[in-house]
């Protein structure tokens, strides 16, 4: 059964009821110069193929993509990608894409954002999508989970945790 999705104020929570799907740590943020914070997924909004967070992931195309690889909702998804990621790259701007590899590669871009209410600084995660291995040819990564082997995939050199 498809446990439903729960939400507080402009956030999805996750499957246990958290704000937080994960973290950029302070040893990893040092790493790729950016700021350290948890990882949020706002409800966000989707019009005429452009938007961000959850209901940008859950356009029907993508609902569907993710479905075909066993996610029931972008939550499900981001939770996966979040929970144990295996490398950062660039993104655009000061943004950051992780990425966890399965059996495709799992892709989230991220952007930092301030709570308008508590001034809290977090990443939100703004898109994600399942991609074909060879999407990160061409990105630069700044930092990979050792042995996690996304540099040899990627084809560039990244920096890995201490």
């Amino acid at each position: 059964m498809e446990e439903s999705v729960r939400y507080s104020d402009n956030y999805v929570l996750t499957s246990t009821g958290e704000k937080d799907f994960g973290e950029i740590t302070p040893e990893i943020a040092r790493i790729i110069h950016r700021e350290q914070g948890k990882i949020r997924l706002e409800i966000g909004y989707q019009k005429d193929g452009r938007g961000y967070g959850e209901k940008h992931i859950e356009r029907p195309d993508r609902l569907k993509q993710l479905r075909n690889n066993g996610f029931n909702c972008a939550r499900d998804f981001i939770e996966y990608i979040t929970k144990d990621y295996d490398a950062i790259f660039q993104g655009e701007g000061n943004n950051i894409v992780i990425v966890k590899i399965g059996k495709n590669s799992n892709i989230a871009f991220l952007a930092l954002k301030q709570n308008e209410t508590d001034k809290d600084i977090y990443w939100n995660v703004e898109s994600a999508f399942i991609s074909r291995p060879d999407y990160l040819k061409n990105k630069t990564p700044l930092w990979e989970k050792p042995n996690s082997g996304i540099t040899k995939r990627a084809g560039k050199g990244a920096v890995q945790s201490s």
